[in-house]
Order: structure tokens, then C-alpha cells, then sequence
């Protein structure tokens, strides 16, 4: 008798674990998580006096150390419930949208809210866990941000090699449609600020130039804010500021953090115009 109640809840666990590998997505290794602490965020009653609620939305480098640094500062100045974190390896503005196909990122993610903190990255050399990357339409009532940073554009960079046209205008379209959305779901007057993209070896600096000029183009059309990362962070050494030509090691995505949050006290202020680029 024993042993068949043994048999029967071993054949009840093992029809569980099927029945869950079938539903789950695609995995390479299990989720990395930041630490164990964060895996359970308690959601915070209360509110630090003077802040706001603030969104971070990225690609790659807000998944690696600019992320990370970003994600320590607000830990330091906001509760629990006042921030939140989208990141997505491989994404570009496009992918958030919601009448775009589904973008499943093979690369990284990165997800910090109220009640779930983790990441998916590379380890050992192996594949991270593939995620689906969320619609701005379904995170941004969620947490009504009242600040929104938005690091996107490198991945763009990509599609435009040896091209010789590079007026933008479909891409300038998306950012459009992208700002439109933030704006339609968030807080009422909600303050967005574009983070440009880091200097990259990969990239020639006629492409570079381009998606800056794309993304300010944009900014002063829709009175968004834009920060100049290249204008105050060192040049990308292969090597030295990171292996690929494009992704930030920890100190060079750290001092880039420390840049960008030494300009947003004054984005937060009431007294600086929209129309401004930092």
C-alpha cells in the first residue's frame, strides 16, 4: 500500500513538471537572478517626499552595468513602488509598440517592479533565457510613471550599415507612435527623457550622428527631453571600454549611469523647458 502511494505521488509530480515544460517558453539556462533578495520586493505604502514615479525602458545596455547602476540609485532615492524597469537585449522602439509583432528577445532581459525583480543574461557562455518583450500599452498603466527614461537607439545602428540614405523618416515615425503611447498611459503630463546612445567602435560616426539627429528631431517636435551621451562619456576603446565595439563593460556603463543621473535633477525640476536637450 505504501509503496503505491509512493509511486502515485511521483507519477502526480512528474505529470506536473510535464505539464509545466509545455506551457513555459523557450529556455537556454534558468533565470540569473540579481541576487536572492531580489527575487520578492515587498510593494511600499509609503512615499519618499518630493520624488516621483519613474520608468526606465531599454535595450542590451540598460540589461548590463548602466542598468545595473541605474537600478542601485533607485534603490537609494525612491521606494519600492515608485520605480520600475523594463529592459529587453536586441530591442528597438519598435518592439514595444503595440500593433508590432511580438518581439522575443534571445539575449537578455531585465524586469524590476513593485513584486518581481530579476534578469536573464549570458553566463558560462551560454544562451539566457528567451523572453517576450512587453507592449508599452500593458507596463506603463501599471505604474502611471511620471518620468520616463527611455535608452534606446543602438540596435538601430545595425540596419543602416553601408546605407547611404539616412533621413530617418520611417524611424522618426516610431518614435512618434512611441512618445504618443507613454503619453496616452502615463501620469498626466508626464516628463520624458531620451538617453542617446554611447559612443560604439562598431558604428561610423556619419550612423551615429543619424540616429541622434533622428531621435532630436523628434524631441523638439514633440517637447520631450533628450540627454547627449556622447557629449560628456569618453570614446569607445575596443578593449578597454568593452570587447564587441558596442557593449559597455562595468566601469565605462557605470561612469555613462553616473552622467545620465547627474542630469536628471534637472529634467525633475519644473523650472527646465521640455524642448531642452542635456
Amino acid at each position: 500500500m505504501r509503496n503505491s502511494i509512493l509511486a502515485l505521488l511521483l507519477g502526480l509530480a512528474f505529470g506536473i513538471s510535464r505539464t509545466v515544460d509545455a506551457s513555459a517558453p523557450i529556455s537556454f539556462e534558468p533565470i540569473v537572478y540579481t541576487s536572492p533578495n531580489d527575487v520578492e520586493v515587498p510593494v511600499s505604502s509609503g512615499r519618499s517626499s518630493g520624488s516621483m514615479n519613474v520608468m526606465l525602458i531599454g535595450d542590451s545596455l540598460s540589461v548590463g552595468p548602466f542598468g545595473d547602476r541605474m537600478l542601485a540609485h533607485f534603490r537609494q532615492k525612491l521606494e519600492p513602488s515608485q520605480y520600475t524597469i523594463y529592459a529587453a537585449c536586441g530591442s528597438s522602439p519598435e518592439n514595444w509598440l503595440k500593433d508590432s509583432p511580438e518581439f522575443i528577445t534571445p539575449c537578455g532581459y531585465r524586469v524590476v517592479t513593485a513584486r518581481e525583480s530579476w534578469k536573464t543574461d549570458f553566463h558560462d557562455g551560454q544562451k539566457p533565457r528567451r523572453v517576450r518583450t512587453p507592449k508599452l500599452a500593458s507596463i506603463i498603466p501599471k505604474s502611471r510613471p511620471q518620468l520616463v527614461i527611455v535608452q534606446m537607439g543602438t540596435n538601430w545602428m545595425d540596419e543602416f550599415v553601408g546605407v547611404s540614405n539616412l533621413s530617418g523618416d520611417v524611424k522618426k515615425a516610431i518614435v512618434r507612435k512611441f512618445i504618443a503611447e507613454i503619453r496616452a498611459k502615463a501620469a498626466p503630463q508626464v516628463q520624458i527623457v531620451w538617453v542617446l546612445p554611447p559612443d560604439s567602435s562598431k558604428y561610423s560616426s556619419r550612423l551615429k550622428d543619424a540616429v541622434d539627429r533622428w531621435i532630436n528631431d523628434c524631441a523638439r517636435e514633440l517637447k520631450f527631453k533628450t540627454i547627449n551621451t556622447r557629449a560628456f562619456t569618453d570614446r569607445y576603446v575596443k578593449g578597454k571600454s568593452g570587447v564587441d565595439g558596442v557593449h559597455l563593460n562595468e566601469v565605462s556603463g557605470h561612469e555613462w549611469a553616473n552622467g545620465v543621473i547627474k542630469r536628471l535633477p534637472k529634467i525633475t525640476s519644473p523650472a527646465v523647458p521640455q524642448t531642452s536637450s542635456l
